[in-house]
């Protein structure tokens, strides 16, 4: 649950690496696997995109990459946005810009729509007990 936005002092995240390698389909280590991991996926971006597309089932295709960061920047643009609105989904995109040889800059959103929390912090050398329980 995303505090963060309602109280301002909690935000919660997971990143999550899954495999598995034997339902990897006929076409070798390049090709799409059909799995349990597979349908996670599936069923995750299908909550967090609102939606199912059939490019969805292709994520190594740029094709796929490309609707999947278009979304996201969609709900990003209408989050800063001015007027307030319902997200069509709640996947957004964090203002950074990657460059070609991997180095980041952020864009001119310093903080987030109606707070002073900035979108990028500080690093800390200790992680507050107010954050993590």
């Amino acid at each position: 649950y995303q505090r963060r936005v309602h109280g301002g002092d909690r935000d919660t995240e997971i990143a999550v690496g899954l495999s598995q390698p034997l339902y990897q389909t006929p076409e070798g280590p390049e090709g799409m696997a059909n799995g349990e991991v597979s349908g996670f996926r599936l069923s995750c971006w299908s909550e967090h995109l609102n939606t199912y597309e059939p490019t969805f089932l292709a994520p190594h295709k740029i094709d796929c990459v490309r609707r999947v960061k278009e979304m996201a920047r969609a709900n990003w643009d209408a989050y800063i946005a001015e007027a307030p609105c319902d997200l069509p989904s709640h996947l957004l995109t964090y203002p950074y810009v990657v460059n070609q040889d991997g180095t980041m800059k952020m864009e001119d959103q310093l903080k987030f729509p109606d707070s002073d929390a900035p979108v990028c912090g500080a690093p800390q050398n200790v992680v507050p007990n107010l954050l993590t329980t």
